[in-house]
């Protein structure tokens, strides 16, 4: 199993990362491909997607994913005094 390495000899693929640190990372196509066969094989795990990205990952539209958080938002009763 290989694995990008940098100089130190260290791993550059992390365990967990967030969506948006994922996109923001200026990384290299094998770095990218590196990372995408980790997130595959479970060894890297996303965190904390944006609602666009979850909402490409499932090939429906981001205001549909708003929508769809919107009603299974439990409604806020104020008790009457």
């Amino acid at each position: 199993m290989s694995t990008y390495r940098n100089g130190s000899g260290r791993s550059t693929i992390p365990t967990e990362i967030s969506g948006l640190r994922a996109v923001l990372q200026r990384r290299s196509k094998k770095e990218r491909a590196e990372l995408a066969a980790a997130i595959v094989r479970g060894q890297t795990h996303l965190t904390r997607l944006t609602t666009v990205q979850a909402a490409r990952l499932c090939g429906v539209s981001a205001p549909y994913v708003h929508q769809v958080q919107r009603a299974n938002t439990p409604v806020v009763q104020l008790a009457a005094e």
